[in-house]
């Protein structure tokens, strides 16, 4: 059995409903037609039914079964929206499309049991998005141990943002009372070559208290020979005047070692040493609590500068202006033409030591770039040839018998463990 048919008008989803009895009549008009030909005609009502499923497209339950076969290079018209009704039943439900998914094929399916589905769905099997529309999203609920998880999560997160809250204010506040109390302490010490400015000095007298020491900037600046050590040069005035002046410090603080300065930077602090390298890390000179700490030297160094082969000493590099920044301009040696132009001093009860840069780099909190202890000058030479080569700028120093070194140590704020290790050869000593 055969036909002339265009399968690409055939509706996919079309559920197929026959009516044996309408569909034989049917079949007969259309033998009668033009654009339909049969050359093997069913013979039994199994052949028909075959026939009819496999064939049909469109059928209804009250109106006779209407098949649709047109002839080739047709185009298929449009069919028009069946109008909705304001009550369902079962007759507007058969004109409804399946919905789009694909119909199992079963040899055993009959019409019969088809027909039988159709009647046992609902509207809500036909429009199940209309449903979820219309449904409110149920939530799932917790388990106990859900909401214990939970809870704890955020209360890890509300301590997690109160601590970072802590720290920020403690930072402000910190820079903020360091300008405040380091800024009280500036003096110019005095620079080769240079003039002393004695009432920036006479401050740190006026921190201590001491009436004596002020008695003793009087004289210095009457120039009373008396205050010379059995004139021992043209910078006993000065050096006079700088012990005086550590002197104040070391009154409100015993552990006062000394003072630095670095020439064209904000480094310009007393020196303190403690009974380790941690408790300097975050109190003042003075000793009081303080985040951005104090200038400090090494724990294990001698009292006299040059009993030390290398005279270590810690800074926080502090993002700050003015002198709460503490050891913040070491970064300006990272630039060549200020490394070699600019010299930092030493000051302490036993005289001034003048320091020329040698070598400056970036290195690792283990790097052992900071240590104190040789027990042979050789042990000493080796390391100081080892630090002069880790160098950025290569000045040509070479360390020998008898010199000494200083070595600055800072935080790169880059790595937790980053630091800038800064060395210096001592090149002059005023006593």
């Amino acid at each position: 059995m055969s036909k002339k048919k265009n399968k690409k008008n055939k509706k996919q989803n079309a559920a197929p409903i026959v009516n044996i009895a309408e569909e034989k009549e049917l079949l007969e008009e259309a033998k009668a037609t033009d654009d339909f030909e049969i050359t093997d005609t069913p013979d039994t009502e199994e052949e028909f039914v075959d026939f009819i499923l496999d064939e049909a497209t469109v059928v209804t339950i009250d109106e006779p079964f209407e098949t649709v076969i047109p002839q080739e290079n047709t185009e298929t018209a449009e069919e028009e929206p069946a109008e909705k009704e304001e009550e369902f039943n079962l007759e507007d439900f058969a004109m409804i499309g399946a919905p789009d998914v694909e119909i199992p094929y079963s040899e055993t399916f009959t019409e019969e049991d088809f027909a039988s589905s159709v009647r046992e769905l609902t509207p809500d099997d036909i429009s199940p998005k209309a449903e979820a529309k219309g449904k409110k999203k149920i939530k799932k609920k917790l388990n106990p141990v859900e909401n214990v998880i939970q809870i704890a999560l955020l209360v890890v997160c509300a301590a997690a943002a109160i601590v970072c809250i802590g720290l920020l204010a403690n930072n402000i506040w910190g820079k903020i009372k360091g300008q405040e109390l380091y800024s009280n302490t500036e003096f110019d010490g005095f620079v080769i070559g240079d003039e002393i400015d004695y009432s920036s000095m006479r401050n740190l007298a006026n921190i201590g208290n001491n009436s004596a020491l002020m008695s003793l900037f009087q004289k210095i600046e009457e120039g009373d020979s008396s205050i010379q050590e059995d004139n021992s040069g043209k910078y006993s005035e000065q050096l006079a005047q700088m012990k005086a002046s550590l002197s104040a410090l070391k009154a409100q603080n015993e552990d006062i070692y000394g003072w630095i300065y670095a020439e064209n930077t904000n480094i310009n602090h007393p020196i303190v040493r403690g009974k380790d390298n941690d408790y300097y890390l975050e109190h003042a000179y003075t000793g009081e609590y303080l985040p951005i700490g104090a200038i400090f030297a090494d724990y294990t160094v001698e009292d006299s500068v040059t009993d030390n082969y290398n005279l270590v000493l810690y800074g926080h590099n502090v993002v700050s202006t003015g002198q709460s920044s503490m050891f913040h301009d070491v970064e300006k040696f990272l630039d060549e033409e200020f490394f070699k132009a600019n010299k930092i001093y030493i000051y302490t009860m036993d005289g001034a030591f003048v320091y020329q840069p040698v070598s400056i780099y970036d290195t690792k909190a283990n790097y052992f770039y900071f240590r104190t202890i040789f027990y042979t000058e050789n042990e000493f030479l080796d390391f100081a040839k080892e630090m002069v080569g880790n160098s950025r700028f290569h000045t040509g120093a070479v360390f020998g018998t008898g010199d000494k070194m200083l070595t600055l140590s800072t935080c790169t704020n880059g790595a937790s463990d980053g630091r800038y290790s800064f060395h210096a050869k001592l090149i002059e000593v005023i006593k």
